[in-house]
């Protein structure tokens, strides 16, 4: 770690990079969840001596590009969840100001956050993973749809209805017939235009941490509840106590599987220096992936830093991680990676 230090601070000195913020909160679903990423990276960066400074989007105002651009950031380290900070949006207010950041670019953002373009491109491309309807505001969707769907790609109830373009598993639920599909659908109107519909998966939930082109050791989410029904919602994530976190057990061909996997999907989509992948793996021991996630939690309860952990790195270095990568992109210096 004292290396990976030395060499950002060897970055930011020949590139005259004196400000650094952390962009979080905005005005979203995913805000809290934002405010503390943002809180968490923050204190990292100050422990790291890089003098960062906290900007919460959301209290710049109205006039938030003309406050943006009065702090002289020189590089902006993005913990911005969901539509303020994955749907491109804050990419492109900063490649239009010309300052660097870290994670993905414009169009990359844009597309992770679409649930379902992300899998039709990764459908296109023979990489695993769910059927699905979607349906959009406005449309009518009626049981016929719905069973003939089910018939052709042999599923049953229970399905998974949620919004097409949200994250934290915010809107998302577990319907056991037509009727709570419908009102299900509704309920995910409430957070988005469009309404994804999936099989619900009975089998492992793992989650795959991304870092600079290289995938972690997947992770198991595990649920320790009585309650049959309970799921990784938002909060089984962030609230309740019922969630535990495993390193899957897996064999070593099916760990490299998805391990690979996980690389070709995040090179399709062109997801830059960090980044989670969710998958289920079912009793038939086949994976299915579900979605990217451009910008994930960076909270104490947050997967990518479990995951990490994992592997040996801790928060600091995680974070030091993340910002070297963007570094590197933005500023190539062969000298310094080498030492």
């Amino acid at each position: 770690m004292h290396s990976l230090k030395n060499q950002v601070h060897s970055y930011l000195k020949l590139n005259n990079i004196n400000n650094i913020a952390v962009l979080c909160g905005g005005d979203n679903s995913e805000r809290e969840v934002s405010l503390r990423s943002g809180k968490a990276v923050f204190k990292s960066l100050e422990k790291n001596n890089l003098n960062p400074k906290l900007i919460d989007i959301k209290s710049l105002g109205k006039d938030s590009l003309q406050k943006l651009m009065d702090n002289s950031i020189d590089l902006a380290v993005i913990m911005l969840h969901g539509k303020w900070g994955e749907n491109g949006v804050i990419q492109a207010v900063l490649d239009f100001m010309k300052i660097p950041y870290t994670g993905s670019d414009l169009l990359p953002s844009a597309i992770a956050l679409n649930k379902h373009l992300t899998k039709k491109i990764w459908k296109m491309n023979d990489i695993p993973t769910l059927p699905d309807i979607l349906v959009r505001r406005g449309e009518k969707l009626s049981a016929k749809i719905v069973h003939d769907w089910m018939d052709f790609h042999f599923i049953s109830y229970p399905l998974a209805v949620k919004p097409n373009n949200e994250g934290s598993t915010i809107g998302v639920t577990k319907a056991h017939d037509i009727k709570e599909v419908l009102e299900a659908i509704d309920k995910s109107l409430e957070y988005d235009d469009d309404v994804l519909i999936e099989p619900w998966v009975i089998g492992s939930e793992l989650t795959v941490a991304w870092l600079d082109g290289s995938s972690l050791e997947p992770l198991e989410i595990f649920i320790d509840s009585p309650n049959k029904e309970k799921f990784y919602d938002y909060d089984a994530k962030y609230k309740s106590n019922v969630t535990k976190y495993l390193r899957a057990k897996l064999s070593e061909s099916k760990n490299k599987e998805i391990k690979n996997v996980v690389n070709k999907a995040c090179s399709l989509i062109g997801i830059k220096d960090f980044a989670r992948v969710d998958l289920f793996i079912n009793r038939k021991e086949e994976i299915f992936l579900l979605e990217v996630n451009s910008i994930p939690g960076m909270t104490e309860r947050s997967l990518v830093p479990k995951a990490a952990g994992f592997d040996n790195i801790d928060f600091d270095e995680l974070v030091l991680m993340i910002v070297h990568s963007a570094l590197k992109r933005y500023y190539n210096h062969t000298e310094i990676e080498k030492r």
